[in-house]
């Protein structure tokens, strides 16, 4: 009895937690890729491994971090609440955020997902926008007769094509439920 008692007065001391989640959809690109006339060697498993990890980084919780301030949020608060899981064989992953409060923890947990979002797709035009730069400086180290013969052309065209991809790049993962 005096341990049902003691329990009971343990719980109702603590203070609640509440968990809400967002769910990501990560796209193929295949279909940015054609359109784009460039291809893709990217497997959907290792994409969905890196995703993930992804996003944990730091820097999606810093970002989160920031726009939270106000909120009295900062990146310790970020990097304890929220956790990133994926879905077993899906596109679908969960961002969940577990506070003291219903309606932080959903604003964490969908500003998370929104940080991270920004972050892919950031880094995603970086690094085609890079590989359209280094065409770009290949073409331009070559002789005047090369850069206009079908070497020349080439490079140009994969650089176009690399920038037209860059522009398409906006939803290879996007927020499908909002916590």
């Amino acid at each position: 009895l005096a341990a049902c008692g003691a329990a009971v007065a343990l719980t109702a001391m603590q203070e609640k937690e509440y968990e809400s989640s967002a769910k990501i959809l990560f796209r193929d690109p295949g279909l940015e890729q054609t359109a784009a006339g460039v291809s893709g060697p990217e497997d959907p498993l290792r994409a969905a491994t890196t995703n993930l990890e992804l996003g944990g980084v730091r820097v999606v919780a810093a970002r989160t971090a920031e726009r939270l301030r106000s909120a009295g949020v900062d990146l310790a608060a970020v990097t304890s609440s929220v956790e990133v899981d994926a879905r077993s064989n899906s596109d679908l992953a969960s961002v969940s955020a577990t506070t003291s409060g219903p309606v932080l923890s959903a604003l964490m947990a969908n500003t998370f997902a929104e940080e991270y979002i920004a972050f892919r797709v950031g880094s995603d035009r970086a690094r085609v926008s890079e590989a359209a730069g280094e065409l770009r400086r290949q073409r331009a180290e070559l002789t005047p007769l090369d850069r206009s013969g079908p070497l020349g052309d080439r490079l140009r065209q994969q650089a176009q094509n690399l920038d037209t991809l860059a522009t398409l790049m906006t939803r290879n993962v996007e927020l499908v439920e909002r916590a």
